[in-house]
């Protein structure tokens, strides 16, 4: 199995739906981080599928994952005989909504107070370790997975053969908060981590007119990626 990294913002979902027929043509079948139910939905009510998608997620994450969810139907009726698993719980995007109104919690007590209480912003993500595992991924050739961390871990537990992306994938700091969470980066880490969270949250993605431009902003901000050089964690090529 391949796992392909994609950066949650809309250029990065708007490439892979670009090049999902190649994929899946090349694949034979390809796992999606969307819902399940959704993806039912799609194929069989695709004239509703937008009015049911807020059942799911809200609009900014529909604006994100809009031209995926999309081309679905002609995805099922092209590769009928090609495997395609839509392999997230119903409520996955409802828990990440949640998860960040949490953060957001975090952030307004930190811009408030100017300090920061690590181990409770640890504590948070430690809180999730439950959530997606590798060992609940679908057998197929190839894995979409949403997020630098999310890649990373099926990429290393489920001893995945290649790690790529199609467009620039580097962890945020949340990634990197997550990947603290799991044992994968030492906290060591975690204030440096926490304060460019924070710059990352509350000046990037404000400031921002979507999740893209926010992602850039991010990339570009050289003591950020600094810190992330010297984790030495994977990068995926990029294809």
């Amino acid at each position: 199995m391949d796992v392909i990294g994609v950066p949650i913002t809309e250029r990065g979902v708007l490439r892979l739906s670009r090049r999902i027929f190649e994929f899946t043509r090349l694949y034979g079948s390809i796992g999606l981080p969307l819902p399940h139910s959704l993806c039912l939905l799609a194929v069989t009510a695709p004239s509703r599928v937008f009015d049911l998608a807020y059942e799911y997620m809200n609009s900014s994450q529909l604006r994100v994952w809009s031209s995926l969810i999309t081309i679905i139907p002609d995805l099922a009726y092209r590769f009928p005989d090609n495997t395609m698993v839509c392999y997230l719980s119903d409520d996955s995007f409802k828990s990440s909504e949640k998860f960040g109104y949490e953060i957001a919690s975090l952030l307004v007590k930190a811009k408030a107070y100017n300090k920061v209480n690590v181990s409770e912003w640890l504590s948070l993500f430690k809180s999730r370790i439950s959530g997606r595992t590798a060992s609940n991924i679908p057998g197929v050739n190839l894995l979409v997975a949403d997020g630098y961390s999310w890649a990373y871990r099926v990429y290393v537990e489920f001893k995945a053969e290649k790690f790529i992306s199609i467009d620039k994938l580097i962890p945020t700091p949340l990634d990197l908060l997550e990947l603290i969470a799991y044992g994968y980066i030492g906290e060591s880490v975690a204030v440096k981590a926490i304060r460019h969270a924070i710059r990352y949250l509350g000046e990037y993605i404000i400031t921002s007119r979507n999740l893209t431009e926010a992602y850039e902003k991010l990339a570009n901000d050289r003591e950020y990626i600094s810190l992330v050089e010297s984790l030495n964690l994977v990068k995926p090529v990029v294809i």
